[in-house]
C-alpha cells in the first residue's frame, strides 16, 4: 500500500520525548493489532535528534512520518523549562486557537483515522481520539493549588485545571498507566506501563552510570550528581557532558549500568522499573512544572527512585529489592506488564466499533 495515502493516526504528545514516543509506540501496537497499514504522523519539534531517538527505538520504520509544519504549531504550547507559569499563561490563552490551526492543516493534509494523544496540550477535535497519561493533567494542576512548595498562582492554576479538563473529557477512552503521578480516576482505564524493554547490547561494557539527558535544562545539575559518585558516565548525548560515553538508553539493560540519572519523569522511571536500575533525579525547582513535584513524591512512596540529597552509591542501590517487589506486584495486578499492546488491543476494539457504527 502506498503510504502517502493511507489512513493516518496522528499522534498529539506533549512536551519532552517520552510522549511521542509512547505514543508511537501504541500506535504501532495497533496496527499490529488491526492488521491495516497506517501512516503515523508525529509532531516533528526537536530537529535531527529527534529522528535518531524515533530511529534508535524502532528502527527505520516508513509508516513514521516526522511533520515540520505540524510540529511548529504543537511548539507554541510546549514547556521550554523556563517559567512553568508564563507557559501556563501562554497555553490558557493559544491553545485553542492552535488546536483549530493545527486540525485544519491535518485535515487538509491526512486521510484522519483516529488521534493518540500523550497527555495532549491542544484539542485537535479529532474522533475516534485515546487519551494515554501518567495521570490527568487536570488532576496534576488542581492538586499544585495552594502547594507551598509549587510557586505558581492558584487562580491560574484552577483555571488550566479546569479547561485541561474539559480536554481530557472530549477522548473516546482515557489510559491511565500505573505506575503514574496519581491514580487512574473512576472513568480511566488502568493499564501497565506503555514502554517496552529494550534488547540488551551484547557487548560487554564497562560498569557505571547511565545519565539520560531529556531536553530541559536541567544537565548541570544531573551531571553533578552522576559525576558525585565517582563511576563511569554514559548518556544518550555526550556533548552536553564533557567524559562521558556516547550511548543508546537500551544499554540501561545491561547489568552493569548500576544506577540512573534523569528527570524525574515517568519515561525514565519506566525504564529503571523494567530494569532493577535505581533511578538518582535533581530535586524540584520552583519554576518547574508541578508533575515533577508530584513525580518525586510519588518514585520515593513507591521507593522506585529518589531525589538526591548526597547519598552514597552504596545507600542508592539498597533500593534494588524494592524495584524487583514492585514490579511483581504490578505483573500480578495486570497478568504482564505490556501496556502498549494491552492498551492497542482496547483502542482497535473500540476503533472498530466506530467504524461499523458510522458506515
Amino acid at each position: 500500500m502506498d503510504l502517502s495515502i493511507a489512513p493516518s493516526i496522528i499522534i498529539n504528545p506533549s512536551y519532552g520525548n517520552n510522549p511521542y514516543l509512547r505514543a508511537i509506540e501504541v500506535a504501532l501496537a495497533v496496527k499490529e493489532v488491526l492488521q491495516e497499514e497506517f501512516l503515523i504522523v508525529v509532531p516533528h519539534v526537536y530537529g535531527e535528534r529527534q529522528k535518531k531517538i524515533i530511529f534508535e527505538q524502532f528502527g527505520d520504520d516508513a509508516s513514521i512520518t516526522l511533520d515540520a509544519s505540524y510540529g511548529e504549531l504543537m511548539k507554541q504550547m510546549f514547556f521550554d523549562g523556563n517559567s512553568y507559569q508564563e507557559c501556563l499563561e501562554h497555553w490558557l490563552h493559544h491553545h485553542d486557537a492552535v488546536g483549530r490551526t493545527a486540525h485544519e492543516y491535518l485535515e487538509a493534509n491526512y486521510k484522519i483515522a483516529m488521534e493518540i494523544g500523550r497527555a495532549p496540550l491542544v484539542p485537535l477535535h479529532i474522533h475516534p481520539s485515546y487519551y494515554m497519561s501518567f495521570s490527568r493533567t487536570s488532576t496534576i494542576l488542581r492538586k499544585a493549588i495552594n502547594n507551598t512548595a509549587i510557586q505558581i498562582n492558584g487562580h491560574l492554576l484552577q483555571e488550566a485545571a479546569t479547561k485541561r479538563k474539559i480536554l481530557e473529557d472530549q477522548y473516546d477512552l482515557r489510559f491511565i498507566t500505573v505506575p503514574g503521578t496519581f491514580e487512574p480516576e473512576d472513568d480511566d482505564i488502568p493499564t501497565p506501563l506503555t514502554v517496552r524493554l529494550p534488547l540488551c547490547p551484547a557487548e560487554d561494557i564497562e560498569k557505571g552510570i547511565y545519565v539520560t539527558l531529556s531536553g530541559m535544562p536541567e544537565v548541570d545539575s544531573m551531571e553533578d550528581i552522576a559525576k558525585s559518585f565517582g563511576s563511569r558516565l554514559y548518556t544518550n548525548d555526550a556533548t552536553k557532558i564533557p567524559g562521558t560515553i556516547q550511548a543508546p538508553p537500551s544499554i540501561i539493560a545491561h547489568p552493569n549500568i548500576i544506577a540512573h540519572v534523569a528527570r524525574a519523569g515517568w519515561g525514565a522511571a519506566w525504564m529503571s522499573l523494567l530494569t532493577d536500575t535505581p533511578l538518582i533525579v535533581p530535586h524540584y525547582t520552583p519554576n518547574d512544572d508541578p508533575e515533577i513535584f508530584f513525580n518525586i513524591q510519588r518514585l520515593e512512596e513507591l521507593g522506585i527512585g529518589t531525589a538526591f540529597h548526597g547519598q552514597t552509591l552504596e545507600e542508592i542501590l539498597k533500593l534494588q529489592p524494592g524495584i524487583t517487589a514492585y514490579r511483581k506486584s504490578l505483573k500480578e495486578r495486570f497478568g504482564n506488564l505490556d501496556g502498549a499492546s494491552l492498551t492497542a488491543v482496547k483502542i482497535a476494539e473500540n476503533f472498530l466499533y466506530k467504524r461499523g457504527k458510522h458506515r
